[in-house]
């Protein structure tokens, strides 16, 4: 019988080779020659710029492996292995491993003094280290190569920052958005700076949301409590002043309130709401004085009392604030703010879960004491425990806190079906707090109830009550979810045709 013959070794398949031009801006930064091997297949994508370090280190240390004669072995190898540790410091630095990326992007750029790229990569490691100054001096080594890139113009700006150098920050800012007007990453340092301010022209599309400097901003909010005063529509006047002091616009709050209180002087809300923002503008003193005015006009008044009691503490005055948030308390047993503030006041969890406890036993019929053990569980992380609690409160209450802790508790638990149950049984989902909907929308998408968090996010982005933020935050997921389901429904409508 003839002996079966071994199959052919087929010899290990060579790559086809182009020897590709780079991309200029590419070029320019990593001073590498105009041309460098790519496999064929891949020069497309080297022409849209996705370009990887690493991969691109692997070709070129195979080409050279497969072309030893080839003229230019010391200049490949060369820029091989400075992009091999270009990505280990690339990577370094992703991790959160500054220091190493700092090692790794110097031995870089010793290797090629003109690698501008590694030079922007170690000010933004220097920049993360604290180390600003020096990030700035590099930075302006390569000032001209990336003027137009908003990566380098935030990282300047955050140097700035970080050496005290507020208004320099803000012109490097301001100047980039000038040649690039629209670049909202630029619009959000400059937001996060207070310099532009949010202002939401359309209650319903938030998109239309135009950015405005801070001074225009406070005129804005000046004219429409003007206008509203003016028509003696004090009830929008009211929610203006509120709207402010929950967007943390303390300084636009306090002119509203001045002006609504010179038309509704005896208006407890908009003077609580007044005192507030001073206390948020540093204005301590007065703003103590004024609210103990206040509870003189109006003793036993518990949102005086704790508003007050806030203003002790941050005075100094620990014990008079938790003498106020108990007397508070004692007035209104619902009032879950005054107990959450008096238990903080303890130092220390079981001091915390104590105070907890005693007020548990002190007003047993109240529902706000289980609802602060029920919390502290959770922080200790006792989820089980604190899901029982809550559920309790839920049923007693119809409390929204209770409601956003039990959403977010079973899924910490991993039990997407009962939580998703819990959600069904909810009622009135538009009229809970924001961040009861926010729970529901994530478990929702999580479970795949895609029209369940479509349904719950509109109604954050159109709740004109709510900060521009939570609300841009819900437009930009409702617009993450569309563009998902519209590529959804292409990839179906290609399978069945």
């Amino acid at each position: 019988m003839a002996r079966s013959k071994a199959p052919a070794t087929k010899p290990a398949r060579k790559n086809r080779w182009t020897l590709h031009p780079m991309p200029e801006g590419f070029r320019q930064q990593q001073a590498i020659p105009d041309r460098l091997p790519v496999p064929t297949r891949e020069t497309d994508r080297i022409d849209r710029g996705a370009i990887n370090h690493a991969e691109l280190s692997r070709w070129i240390f195979n080409y050279l492996e497969e072309h030893p004669d080839c003229d230019h072995q010391t200049a490949l190898r060369g820029v091989a292995e400075r992009f091999e540790v270009f990505q280990q410091a690339v990577n370094a630095l992703n991790e959160g491993d500054c220091e190493r990326a700092e090692e790794l992007f110097r031995d870089v750029i010793a290797r090629e003094g003109s690698d501008h790229l590694a030079k922007f990569n170690l000010a933004s490691a220097l920049e993360r280290l604290g180390r600003q100054g020096e990030a700035l001096d590099l930075l302006a080594d390569i000032k001209d190569l990336f003027l137009n890139h908003t990566r380098f113009t935030i990282l300047c700006s955050r140097c700035f920052l970080g050496t005290g150098k507020r208004q320099e920050a803000i012109g490097t800012l301001r100047e980039a958005l000038e040649r690039n007007q629209g670049n909202f990453a630029l619009v959000r340092e400059l937001q996060a700076l207070g310099e532009l301010v949010p202002v939401v022209f359309n209650a319903n599309d938030i998109r239309q949301t135009k950015y405005v400097t801070r001074d225009r901003y406070h005129e804005l909010v000046m004219e429409d409590m003007d206008k509203r005063l003016a028509a003696k529509e004090y009830d929008v006047a009211r929610r203006i002043v509120d709207y402010q002091v929950k967007d943390g616009k303390h300084a636009e709050a306090l002119s509203a309130a001045d002006a609504y209180l010179e038309k509704e002087p005896e208006d407890v809300d908009v003077s609580l709401d007044r005192t507030v923002s001073m206390l948020a503008l540093g204005q301590k003193d007065e703003a103590v004085e004024l609210l103990e005015e206040l509870l003189k006009s109006n003793p036993g008044h518990a949102k005086i009392m704790v508003t007050l009691g806030r203003a002790r503490h941050a005075s100094g005055d620990p014990s008079g604030a938790a003498e106020l948030f108990a007397e508070a308390f004692e007035k209104d047993q619902t009032f879950v703010n005054a107990a959450e503030l008096l238990i903080l006041c303890n130092e220390g969890e079981d001091a915390r879960m104590e105070g907890a406890l005693e007020l548990a036993r002190k007003y047993p019929d109240s529902w706000v004491p289980k609802k602060l053990i029920g919390d502290l569980e959770f922080g200790q992380g006792q989820v089980r425990d604190a899901l029982a609690k809550h559920l309790e409160v839920w049923s007693e209450s119809d409390s929204d806190d209770a409601l956003t802790m039990i959403i977010h508790e079973y899924d910490k638990l991993n039990e997407t079906g009962n939580a998703i149950a819990f959600i069904d049984g909810v009622k009135s989902w538009p009229k809970r707090s924001a961040a009861a909907r926010w729970n529901a929308a994530n478990v929702s998408l999580k479970a795949g109830r895609t029209q369940k968090a479509i349904e719950l996010l509109t109604s954050l982005a159109r709740d004109a009550s709510l900060p521009h933020e939570t609300r841009f935050s819900a437009n930009s997921l409702l617009a993450d979810i569309n563009a998902n389901t519209s590529t959804s429904r292409r990839r179906a409508t290609r399978r069945q045709g």
